[in-house]
């Protein structure tokens, strides 16, 4: 019981980091109980006596400053409250979700049915289930930061990419809206796993303006949107002039990168700095 009310923060009022906590409350409780044994036995301590004080026992056990990595803070509440609480797994990173999305759950209630979307989400919970062929589906929970959804990977996509699907896992699923009345779910066709990092590489291309023609700028623009990502882009149009282009032009590296030497040479991508 100590142990999950410092999981979810009970006790983070008291100034300790949680795993500090964690890594000392077992030798706490014992050391506290063993005194109490103590006291009501009529034990004192010599130093009791001495000092006068009326207090049975004291605990001086050192509790480290350690915390949990905010991934672990936020998986132990999830798994014992059923909720985030001091935080979101996707707060924070709006923008990159914003870019690599069609619609957020909210948006899917909205939404015809048949018609197409890209999600991004937490997968909160996963179902499995056996159809009546003894292929198994999967029946997912996307959460994002406006509601849940439920998700279906029916057995030919489960068999596929049901291994890229995780608890807690953040994920981008392509799908078909299925609006029923007051019901609304959707159906998996294609899923990518997201990784949300607090820090992501940056893209760097040679592209002195004065060699480019203006197809090629369109060449350029038309690569970038086809690989939406997280990478930030840079353009080295000249000596000692860089352009950073704008957000909605961050890509997926290892994706865009091949097309890039392919329209603009081997040597159009520079090391980061």
């Amino acid at each position: 019981t100590v142990e999950s009310f410092i999981k979810v923060g009970a006790f983070d009022s008291l100034g300790h980091a949680r795993l500090g906590l964690l890594t000392v409350f077992e030798s706490i409780i014992d050391d506290a109980i063993a005194r109490r044994h103590e006291a009501d036995q009529g034990v004192l301590s010599l130093f009791d006596e001495l000092d006068g004080s009326d207090a049975n026992f004291s605990i001086e056990i050192e509790i480290p400053e350690r915390d949990l990595e905010r991934e672990v803070t936020l998986k132990y509440e999830k798994e014992l409250m059923g909720l985030y609480i001091t935080d979101h797994p996707l707060i924070g990173h709006e923008g990159t979700l914003a870019r690599r999305t069609t619609a957020t759950t909210l948006d899917v209630k909205e939404r015809t049915s048949g018609s197409i979307e890209t999600l991004g989400g937490v997968v909160s919970k996963i179902e499995r289930k056996t159809t009546r062929r003894g292929d198994q589906m999967l029946i997912l929970t996307i959460e994002d930061l406006h509601g849940t959804v439920e998700a279906t990977m029916f057995s030919k996509v489960a068999a596929a990419q049901g291994h890229l699907v995780r608890e807690d896992g953040v994920i981008l699923a392509k799908g078909r809206v299925n609006n029923d009345g007051d019901r609304s779910s959707f159906s998996v066709m294609d899923v990518e796993p997201l990784r949300l990092a607090d820090s992501v590489p940056e893209l760097r291309l040679n592209l002195p303006l004065d060699t480019i023609a203006r197809q090629r700028i369109d060449e350029l623009r038309d690569i970038l949107r086809r690989h939406p990502g997280d990478s930030p882009v840079y353009l080295h149009v000249g000596p000692d002039k860089i352009l950073e282009l704008g957000r909605e032009f961050a890509v997926q590296i290892d994706r865009a990168v091949p097309d890039l030497r392919v329209a603009f040479g081997i040597d159009v991508v520079l090391p980061s700095s």
